[in-house]
């Protein structure tokens, strides 16, 4: 909002939600616009929405968050990484 509001732009919100993916679902119905994460932008129906890239890009870091307590399993550690090489396919896809 800061950013808006310093080029001069007050934004009205009508609705607010607190998933990527009802927002997604609510552009698809026709229900306005959204700025998603690049997962919910790739899972979007290209029959019913416009994915818009920003220009210049922005780059999103992803996180793996886990207990504080405890350090990271081998198991969790190969998780990790086909998490990683699902996310890269996903984001592949959408481009």
């Amino acid at each position: 909002m800061a950013a808006c509001e310093a080029q001069g732009l007050h934004p009205v919100f009508h609705t607010v939600v607190q998933t990527y993916q009802i927002a997604r679902s609510l552009v698809e119905a026709g229900g306005g616009m959204a700025v998603v994460d690049p997962f919910t932008a790739a899972s979007a129906s290209s029959a019913l929405v416009q994915r818009r890239p920003w220009a210049p890009a922005i780059p999103v870091q992803l996180y793996l968050l886990t207990a504080g307590h405890a350090p990271l399993s081998h198991g969790a550690r190969q998780l990790a990484g086909c998490i990683a090489t699902a996310a890269r396919a996903c984001l592949e896809k959408k481009a």
